[in-house]
């Protein structure tokens, strides 16, 4: 059966706007009302609170009719005239507050579009747009096709069979996939880019004499992703529901600065709850050298406890290097200790604590420049000068001050920072070595 095309969910737009039902819809559009119904609610749309109208604001308290309160919200209330009922703010910190959901929602059409109370509702609406849904599909599409469709336990037997026969009695890719073809679980094609795109870490490209005589390809390298549904329930909107569902969790954003092309790179931890952000040198941009840190993390630094209770969760984008979330999430045993979700594609915007912050190390190393020199405790040493900078948005305090107030100095020292005094603090790295 063919997917939807964009004429489709127009049409399922303009029936639902109408009222028809699923039926009427499915006949339209030669599709099973099975079919329809999963459609709208994989790509139904809440409606953003800013676009209700001023004079309607959106009050959907279960006690909103019986609710005489006043200035809840005070003293940044913007409706000082009457009851809290009225207002589209005291929501936020009314301890008696209690969402209601409509309960058209929970069955066909599960969306507002065709309903005639819309205009005078105050409860959250959700709505089916056609040009959305169709780019949403586009990517998700996009998504699932992309990167190697390659369990862990798959890569391990491929590195485990191969790298012998490659990398100690010199065969070829082709030999040795002839010789191991009823054990491998993909094509050799498969291999020469899984050793490209550096997943195999026993085999690199050296270790092909002739690839190595031969003149790269002028077209950009692709980001290989280690595993293509890593997103699946891991997605910014998850991450969002997560968090609300457990206000209290620690989370942290997590992120790469790159050097020059194939040198070193910096792995970044941002805590939102005080802005502290760590800096980590690794030797590649790969998504085993991001795991190799993370293991270092939990094992050796601060420890499976300690660990597990700062890192509760952590928010990254889509790069290579996060691909592989099972490996990050889990330790060599298998035990959680940790949730990876992942910011939207081309919207870096919404870990941008992480983003800004980098601004601050770029006054050190800006674009372009190389970390293959820098060493941890030179990194330490601007992780520390960074986190001693007093922030207008902290109440004038620094990270470190409010990092060590929430979980001690004692996790300061196993992290490799000092506080530095507010006067000797330097952003400047001609500045901070020749002093």
């Amino acid at each position: 059966m063919s997917h939807l095309t964009l004429q489709d969910r127009i049409t399922i737009q303009s029936e639902l706007n109408q009222g028809s039902s699923f039926n009427t819809i499915a006949r339209l559009i030669s599709k099973s009302p099975t079919t329809l119904s999963r459609e709208i609610r994989n790509h139904l749309l809440i409606r953003d609170r800013s676009s209700y109208p001023q004079s309607r604001m959106m009050n959907d308290c279960l006690h909103r009719f019986e609710c005489r309160l006043k200035f809840v919200c005070q003293p940044q209330c913007h409706f000082q005239k009457g009851n809290c009922r009225f207002c589209g703010h005291c929501f936020r910190v009314c301890h008696d507050y209690e969402k209601e959901c409509c309960p058209s929602l929970s069955h066909p059409p599960y969306v507002c579009n065709g309903c005639r109370q819309r205009q005078r509702c105050s409860l959250e609406q959700r709505d089916y747009k056609a040009a959305e849904a169709h780019q949403e599909y586009r990517q998700r599409l996009v998504e699932t096709r992309s990167g190697f469709n390659l369990t862990e336990a798959e890569l391990a037997l491929i590195q485990r069979e191969l790298t012998p026969l490659i990398k100690e009695n010199k065969q070829s890719v082709h030999h040795a996939c002839l010789v191991k073809a009823d054990i491998l679980p993909c094509h050799e094609k498969t291999i020469y880019n899984l050793i490209d795109a550096n997943l195999l870490p026993g085999i690199k490209n050296l270790d092909l004499p002739r690839k190595c005589r031969l003149k790269p390809r002028k077209s950009g390298r692709k980001e290989h992703k280690v595993d293509s549904q890593c997103r699946i329930h891991r997605t910014y909107a998850d991450y969002l529901d997560f968090v609300q569902a457990h206000p209290d969790v620690s989370v942290v954003e997590m992120d790469t600065v790159e050097g020059i092309k194939g040198g070193k790179v910096i792995l970044t931890f941002l805590f939102k709850s005080c802005n502290l952000q760590l800096f980590f040198l690794a030797d590649h941009h790969t998504s085993q050298a991001t795991i190799q840190q993370m293991d270092q993390l939990y094992e050796q630094r601060f420890g499976p406890e300690l660990f597990k209770k700062i890192f509760e969760v952590i928010l990254t984008d889509n790069g290579s290097e996060f691909s592989n979330p099972t490996a990050i999430e889990n330790d060599a045993f298998h035990q959680s200790r940790s949730r990876l979700f992942y910011c939207d594609p081309a919207a870096s915007y919404q870990k941008g604590t992480c983003e800004n912050n980098h601004e601050m190390l770029r006054r050190f190393y800006p674009k372009g420049s190389s970390f293959d020199q820098l060493t941890q405790d030179e990194l330490n040493l601007i992780s520390s000068h960074i986190n001693s900078y007093k922030r207008k948005r902290l109440n004038d305090h620094s990270p470190l001050e409010l990092f060590s107030l929430l979980f001690g100095n004692e996790t300061l020292d196993k992290l490799g920072l000092v506080s530095i005094a507010p006067e000797s603090v330097c952003l400047s790295l001609r500045g901070l070595f020749n002093k």
